[in-house]
């Protein structure tokens, strides 16, 4: 995609050898120099050689266990292998790798000041857990599930590229068995990931099925927390999380970020209105984000953008960033709250069967480039508004307006349990009594010293974001 028409990295050259804390590897002579830095003893001075640690390929039944991995040397000038339909690269390795594996995984680890990835499940994994484990100053992505191209049908690269309804595959599901599955990361804390590379993130997903992230924190870093780059293979789970401060040095996207981009993908010769049979072509099973909170303030909570499908957004607590949808089918968002916020509609297709009911809302939905009908059913949705007495509700016009639906979906004040605390259990809103108060990691060591995100005041509004 070219370089960066301002931001640029650069290290080991001579000629910048001038502020202190920077260093020159002169290879030729087998030298480092280096300006210290007040205080800095260089009979005690450690050197990064390794870009990893342990490579296991083709191994079952391996976990690591209570160990620490530091400081390993940065790989972002390897990172040239291009992931499907998008700007992403990526390189496949890491702190630990995994390829070809079965049951292997970590559990009460730290991983601390790693160059590039940390874990990198590759190709064909089953059973890769990494549990209770800290990651912290990540030059580039913290856990990967990575499968390989030729486990995915008439598959394409960068986002311009497009083929015809005659020339793919059109056989449902994957090509080859060269994909990561049934992977877990659960109880971990993910802290200043993509320090070096900024296509990176706390846990990516691509060309793997079945992937559950659960209980976890993921905070500090340059792009999305989560990031499930495409709907091959779909079936993942993330449960339980808490999502924060994310975003800072890219955009476009946010805490959770998706798309879609597979086979259907502006296909020529197809008829909008039968994308959504090719559209689960490449979907094994649909993935579900519940019972997380989320806050990104430079993009959305939960982005599902061009093209992400077959989706259950369910029980999440949005901070400031609000849920986006885009182009895509069968989405299904219900009972999440949207502090300062709403629900973003963005160009989806005709019959795009997605549904988004019974919701708290704090502001009226985001429309852009929407069709006269919106998906399948927009309705029973709660428009919070602290002027409209809770035993007096009335019509959310507001919403109806918009929607061209909302026959039933009202407006009026809500009671929550403790909203400076965190405690968003609304009083009084059926489907509500058992909503999520606790996110994040679980484990007590790794709780003790996790962030937790600002709780935006009620009156807060969040800004309106329109990519």
């Amino acid at each position: 995609m070219g370089m960066h028409r301002e931001y640029r990295f650069a290290e080991n050259i001579r000629e910048e050898l001038t502020e202190p804390g920077e260093w020159f590897y002169d290879a030729k002579n087998g030298r480092v120099l280096v300006r210290l830095v007040p205080g800095d003893d260089l009979d005690r001075a450690e050197t990064a050689v390794s870009e990893g640690f342990f490579d296991c390929a083709d191994c079952e039944n391996i976990t690591f266990e209570n160990l620490t991995f530091e400081r390993t040397v940065r790989t972002f000038m390897k990172t040239k292998e291009p992931l499907l339909r998008s700007d992403w690269t990526i390189y496949r390795g890491g702190a630990v790798v995994f390829r070809d594996s079965e049951n292997c995984g970590l559990d009460r680890c730290v991983l601390r000041e790693i160059g590039s990835n940390g874990v990198f499940a590759d190709g064909n994994c089953r059973g890769i857990a990494v549990k209770r484990t800290h990651f912290e100053c990540m030059g580039a992505s913290a856990v990967c599930f990575v499968g390989r191209p030729d486990a995915v049908r008439s598959p394409l690269f960068e986002c311009g590229e497009t083929q015809s309804v005659d020339a793919i595959d059109q056989t449902p599901g994957p090509k080859s068995d060269s994909y990561p599955k049934d992977g877990l990361v659960e109880d971990c804390l993910i802290e200043h990931v993509g320090l070096t590379e900024k296509q990176a993130t706390g846990v990516e997903i691509s060309m793997a099925a079945r992937i559950t992230v659960k209980n976890c924190t993921i905070c500090h870093t340059s792009r999305a927390g989560i990031n499930v780059s495409e709907g091959t293979f779909g079936g993942h789970r993330i449960e339980g999380c808490d999502v924060f401060d994310t975003v800072r040095e890219t955009g476009d996207h946010g805490s959770y970020n998706s798309w879609g981009r597979d086979r259907y993908w502006h296909l020529g010769g197809l008829d909008d209105r039968d994308a959504g049979k090719f559209a689960v072509l490449d979907m094994i099973a649909p993935n579900a984000i519940v019972r997380n909170r989320f806050r990104c303030d430079r993009g959305w909570d939960i982005d599902l953008d061009d093209g992400s499908s077959c989706c259950l957004i369910e029980e999440n607590l949005c901070l400031r960033g609000g849920i986006k949808l885009r182009e895509g089918f069968f989405r299904t968002v219900r009972h999440n709250i949207c502090l300062g916020n709403t629900v973003h509609v963005h160009v989806w297709y005709p019959e795009s069967g997605d549904l988004v009911e019974n919701n708290i809302l704090f502001c009226p939905y985001s429309p852009y480039g929407m069709p006269a009908q919106w998906g399948e059913r927009i309705d029973g949705n709660l428009l919070w508004d602290p002027a409209v007495p809770e035993d007096s509700p009335v019509h959310a016009d507001e919403l109806s307006s918009l929607s061209g639906q909302d026959g039933s979906s009202m407006k009026r004040s809500i009671r929550f349990r403790d909203p400076a605390e965190g405690d968003f259990r609304p009083d009084g809103v059926p489907g509500f009594e058992d909503f999520p108060a606790e996110f994040g990691v679980r484990y007590a060591p790794l709780r003790k010293i996790a962030d937790t995100p600002e709780i935006p005041p009620l009156d807060e509004t969040a800004p309106d974001i329109r990519w």
